[in-house]
């Protein structure tokens, strides 16, 4: 249902005078109130599940987590994140 009716937005959107649309190419996104984490695993397991042992171990990642005070909250399981955490 969600999907068809952003496609729908989109695509009557391209053929009404009432849009105003940049120039470049357009994306709609969604983002629901259910994240697609895996709340049993941990910070760094969904990130290895999602994201590949290499990717997951990066001087990048360990600056983002620093950056967004996740470092320390590595291990736990995601269930024990606040919302905003997650």
């Amino acid at each position: 249902g969600k999907s068809s009716l952003l496609k729908e937005i989109y695509f009557r959107s391209q053929r009404s005078e009432d849009w105003k649309w940049k120039e470049t190419p357009q994306k709609i996104s969604y983002l629901s109130h259910e994240l697609g984490l895996y709340t049993s695993l941990s910070l760094l397991e969904n990130l290895v599940f999602f994201l590949g042992e290499k990717v997951a171990r990066t001087k990048n990642s360990e600056d983002l987590l620093k950056k967004f005070k996740l470092e320390k909250r590595l291990y736990d399981p995601i269930s024990t994140y606040s919302r905003g955490m997650k």
